[in-house]
């Protein structure tokens, strides 16, 4: 498949859930073939022959997956995030729980400031751009 620029890659879903989802993977095996960025599924037979036709020249036959399917555009890139943030999260704790050494209270105290002070930052950002300035335009009679 190298002569013909087809990569060709194995990945255990089980270690990988992130991909999975990011895929819609539902049931093993599971092939994808992607190019151009667009995906398409393959779902025909499992021989080699059958499979490289399908990645040289079958899959122009058939239909790619929709946009807000498709693992490499930018919705499945920006699924796959989301799907990674509670893995990131956790290794974010255990970063700072052992190897920083800081106590839970302080981890949660310390992620329960940051969108505190994001608010407090915009509040004052909206004030001080819709604040009515005053107006001295009245006279004074002494």
């Amino acid at each position: 498949m190298k002569a013909h620029n087809v990569k060709v890659a194995k990945v255990d879903g089980m270690k990988n859930r992130v991909l999975m989802k990011r895929f819609g993977v539902t049931g093993f095996p599971s092939l994808y073939l992607l190019r151009n960025g667009q995906t398409w599924q393959y779902s025909g037979m499992r021989g080699v022959a059958d499979m490289k036709a399908f990645a040289l020249e079958g899959y122009k036959k058939a239909t790619p997956l929709p946009f807000h399917k498709a693992p490499n555009s930018i919705m499945g890139r920006a699924v796959g995030m989301l799907h990674s943030f509670p893995a990131l999260t956790k290794r974010g704790y255990d970063f700072l729980k052992e190897e920083k050494g800081f106590s839970d209270m302080s981890i949660i105290a310390g992620v329960l400031l940051i969108p505190l002070t994001i608010g407090a930052v915009f509040i004052c950002v909206l004030d001080a751009m819709y604040t009515r300035q005053p107006h001295f335009d009245h006279q004074h009679y002494e």
